[in-house]
């Protein structure tokens, strides 16, 4: 009888202990539900692609994201990350309510999100940058050399496919920057022997820097810049912001932060320009396996 009831016993214990385990799943999740509606603020969170806190970058992001912030009624802040990913990250885990994204990171943000960017900025070319006094002439002549490339970018994946194509990759000492400024001003002062970027990246520099760089060659093209806004906002909100940035004429600030980073212009997204740009950036990923 003991036996019996030992037994009975233990099968009760083991139904508890399952009870109890569904009650901690069910209410961890509502508990990670109620954390991720936290993280939704009174607050306007840009977040930026850069590890240092650049003064110029502020002195035009801020009043950029001010326009933005009172639209929507809501203070503006900025906050810095370590490259791309990083950015990408914040804002899919609720840390930041805006953030501008290269084609690389639109297959992992549409994944996470499944919201559509708001607006792009234009396509660009990528291309092989040296020294205007340089003697490279080809990517075949950089077998041993330090070339820069910004980090997640859709300029690193272009410059790695490249690379592979030709079996280069191995031979080559790939340095990743974090900022387009890193990069032209590592290249000017010596510490790169090339770069592959975007042309828009060495649009950035003054006439007196930018004057100091050549193309060699043209690895690859990058479909623009696209500005991704969190959960946090209603359709509302996202047409009003969007309508901020379409409508840049109108307003200094913005016009200035398209000027300072060398953007050009915000034009529409749509859906069909969304999947097309994911088919794109996989396809860089894809040929690299």
């Amino acid at each position: 009888m003991q036996v019996q009831i030992k037994r009975h016993s233990l099968f009760f214990q083991q139904m508890l202990k399952a009870f109890i385990a569904c009650l901690v799943l069910l209410f961890g999740h509502m508990g990670f539900a109620n954390s991720s509606e936290e993280q939704c603020t009174d607050e306007f969170r840009m977040t930026i692609a850069t590890v240092k806190r650049i003064e110029d970058y502020l002195a035009i992001i801020n009043p950029f994201l001010t326009v933005l912030g009172k639209a929507v009624d809501r203070q503006p802040e900025t906050i810095f990350s370590d490259g791309w990913v990083a950015a990408s990250e914040q804002l899919l885990t609720g840390r930041a309510d805006l953030a501008i994204i290269p084609q690389s990171m639109v297959p992992r943000l549409h994944a996470g999100l499944n919201l559509l960017p708001l607006v792009k900025t234009p396509g660009a070319k990528i291309a092989l940058f040296v020294g205007v006094d340089s003697s490279i002439t080809s990517l075949e002549q950089l077998i041993g050399l330090r070339v820069a490339v910004i980090k997640d970018s859709t300029g690193e994946l272009s410059a790695i496919k490249t690379l592979t194509d030709r079996q280069l990759v191995n031979q080559i000492d790939l340095v990743e920057a974090t900022t387009p400024s890193e990069v032209s001003l590592g290249l000017l002062n010596g510490e790169f022997d090339a770069a592959i970027v975007a042309e828009i990246a060495v649009g950035q520099l003054r006439p007196v820097f930018k004057d100091r760089l050549k193309v060699i060659e043209y690895v690859g093209e990058t479909q623009g810049l696209f500005i991704y806004l969190g959960p946090c906002f209603n359709d509302k909100e996202r047409a009003v912001i969007t309508e901020i940035l379409l409508n840049y004429e109108s307003e200094r600030r913005v016009q200035d932060f398209l000027r300072y980073f060398n953007l050009g212009r915000f034009i529409p997204v749509d859906e069909t320009i969304v999947m097309d740009s994911i088919e794109k950036a996989n396809s860089l990923v894809i040929d690299q396996q």
